[in-house]
């Protein structure tokens, strides 16, 4: 359930839209508003403003402690998607819309919606067939077709509402169209609209060349945000370091389940100590993996140096560039990207790599690697790591601790956390240290000063 400060700043916001005399109504899961439906739900709206708006009046109410969780900008700005959290509590997820459309042209009219908007228990929302206008172009444009469970109640709404679905859809499809889309949809011809989609993209792409200045303005609108998200993507990337016995595995796992209605599932990518862009040495010369590898991590010994330095360069360009091919692309759609171990594995336990190199030339190296916006070092006495994991002698993890401990003291993107307690309360711990690194970054990327 979502703490109720967050409900209360959602109810703070519409009042100052009310005061303010702006148009906005709820598109969908209004039935429960200004609760969301669950804990995985968002709340759509739309608004009759300027995004600035909204994020200015954003700004006033969503005062600390309610941390901005993530902030994303979709088509080219018209949509933006703002997380609300706390801790120990579901993530709030608001889409703010100011048009409903696809690659700059509108699919509905909003103003039509916005005007005729209904009331139920003093909650603005659309018309049935207004509502069944907006769920169906928006599927079919953006996905080329209605998921199967929404197309009865889309079907059912517009044989109700025939007059309002078409007036909603008219002034961008024209009445001829627009009777003939509400008479597909109410006997559930289905195929045909997946025909259709594509005749309505090819559509409206030539019709907004009809204004060239208005159609290259979009473009550069669209390359614009399109280079924020790659630039200053919104999603968060994080890695877990520690000697062996520290549970970063555990830990991880539970972290992103922790974090799980801020990044959804489906937009999380866990990486073991590399992006795995080049594949494995041992797959390139057909060796199988050594099981002493794993479990005697320093029972091999190291290579000779040019061996050492061939390797290193192999591993570096796939942290370089794996993460542009691999890393980027999730955290520029909002995911969250964790790394069990990470680069600076080289310095702290070279021999685990069998790598024969100075220090200050792994040092050197990692200066020219991406590097992840957290370092969560996982820390506890040696004692307490060997007990758990004899792997490495306890004097061995001992200077690895150590070590940790001093390259933590000159990056301020490292957490020292100790796991010598309850699962519970690390991740408690991490979630804190975690939504207040999001509020800092997002309020400054948003102006927020």
């Amino acid at each position: 359930m979502h703490d109720l400060a967050l409900i209360d700043c959602l109810k703070r916001f519409v009042g100052v839209l009310d005061h303010q005399g702006i148009i906005w109504c709820v598109l969908r899961n209004y039935e429960s508003f200004p609760h969301p439906r669950s804990d995985t739900s968002d709340i759509d709206l739309i608004l009759d403003c300027k995004p600035d708006v909204v994020l200015s009046i954003l700004k006033e109410v969503a005062h600390k402690p309610i941390r901005v969780g993530a902030a994303v900008f979709r088509r080219g700005g018209d949509v933006i998607s703002i997380y609300l959290a706390l801790p120990n509590s579901p993530a709030l997820h608001i889409d703010f819309m100011f048009s409903i459309g696809w690659l700059g042209r509108d699919l509905v009219s909003s103003k039509v919606l916005l005007t005729n908007r209904k009331f139920v228990n003093t909650t603005p929302i659309p018309s049935k067939g207004h509502e069944a206008a907006v769920s169906m172009v928006n599927y079919l444009l953006h996905r080329g077709h209605v998921k199967e469970n929404y197309r009865i109640t889309i079907q059912s709404s517009v044989k109700e509402n025939r007059n309002e679905f078409i007036q909603c859809l008219a002034p961008v499809w024209g009445a001829s169209t627009s009777q003939e889309l509400a008479d597909r949809a109410i006997v559930g011809d289905w195929n045909w609209f997946v025909e259709w989609v594509c005749k309505a993209r090819t559509r409206l792409m030539l019709s907004a060349w009809k204004k060239p200045f208005s159609a290259l303005a979009a473009m550069l609108i669209y390359a614009a945000n399109t280079a924020r998200r790659i630039l200053q993507p919104p999603g968060l990337w994080v890695a877990f370091l520690g000697p062996d016995g520290c549970g970063k595995t555990t830990v991880s796992d539970a972290y992103c389940v922790r974090l799980n209605t801020l990044f959804f599932e489906e937009k999380q990518c866990h990486l073991h100590w590399r992006p795995g862009w080049l594949p494995a040495p041992s797959k390139l010369m057909h060796r199988k993996m050594n099981p002493i590898d794993i479990t005697q991590p320093h029972a091999m010994p190291p290579y000779g140096v040019v061996h050492s330095l061939a390797r290193l360069f192999y591993f570096w360009l796939d942290f370089v560039i794996g993460h542009w091919l691999k890393v980027r692309p999730v955290l520029a759609k909002g995911g969250l990207v964790t790394f069990d171990r990470y680069y600076q594995d080289f310095l702290i336990d070279p021999r685990r790599y069998r790598l024969k190199l100075p220090a200050w030339l792994l040092r050197a190296s990692l200066l020219v690697v991406p590097q992840p916006e957290l370092v969560f070092v996982l820390d506890a006495p040696a004692e307490v790591l060997h007990g758990r994991k004899q792997e490495l002698p306890q004097t061995e993890i001992a200077a690895q601790l150590e070590a940790l401990r001093r390259l933590s003291k000159g990056n301020p993107s490292a957490r020292i956390i100790n796991v010598d307690r309850s699962l519970s309360a690390i991740i408690d711990e991490l979630e804190i240290e975690t939504l207040n690194y999001l509020d800092r970054r997002n309020r400054h990327q948003l102006g927020w000063k």
